[in-house]
């Protein structure tokens, strides 16, 4: 499969880089959501056949699947909306996290700090991938600096886009003010005959 970033080296549904189902399931009700339709008709939507059969299987919340589909979905959407990829990873994630961030979670939120929501991210990242390693380098008042470790580099920016957006809303609903991200990236290694990379995460609020 040619990636968004480089030859991804698996067929779809086989790579051995896993996601929760609950991603899936997450991600394709918020796309149905915003598009107003039901998950099975925005399923039928999708051009390309194989992503289309593929996507209309019953994911499972705790079941493990190849998490490089829920990557590509997204060029499939942006080439058919005329959009620039990266755009698309934004703004889905944002739409996950206002799903992810219900009210009820959206309360117990808003009864925590902001430093106490990122020193949490590692646990939440463990239970969604299962590869890969993320930890905290730095925690401040306002500021922490994760690095994640064994990310293939085909979806190195993918992960940094959609975490760091997910973040960022969490960190909103907990209080934080002018909360921003950035990201670095490097090369350090192979999993599977594929490049990994260690992904440094650096978040800024207020509040």
């Amino acid at each position: 499969m040619s990636g968004v970033e480089g030859k991804w080296p698996f067929e779809l549904g086989k790579s051995p880089f896993r996601v929760k189902g609950i991603a899936y399931r997450s991600a394709l009700l918020a796309l149905a959501e915003d598009a107003d339709v039901s998950v099975e008709s925005f399923v039928e939507s999708i051009p390309e056949p194989e992503m289309r059969d593929w996507l209309s299987q019953r994911f499972l919340a705790a079941s493990w699947y190849d998490v490089y589909p829920l990557v590509d979905l997204a060029r499939v959407l942006a080439r058919r909306e005329g959009r620039v990829v990266t755009e698309t990873w934004k703004e889905n994630a944002r739409r996950v996290a206002e799903r992810d961030l219900g009210s009820i979670f959206r309360f117990l939120l808003r009864m925590t700090s902001p430093r106490v929501v990122a020193s949490r991210l590692p646990q939440v990242s463990s239970r969604y991938f299962d590869f890969g390693r993320l930890e905290i380098l730095e925690s401040h008042d306002e500021s922490v600096v994760l690095e994640r470790t064994g990310t293939p580099s085909p979806i190195v920016q993918w992960y940094a886009i959609v975490t760091g957006e997910w973040v960022l809303e969490a960190l909103r609903t907990s209080g934080a003010s002018a909360a921003e991200y950035s990201f670095t990236r490097e090369v350090a290694g192979k999993a599977h005959g594929v490049p990994t990379e260690v992904i440094t995460l650096r978040f800024r609020w207020r509040g």
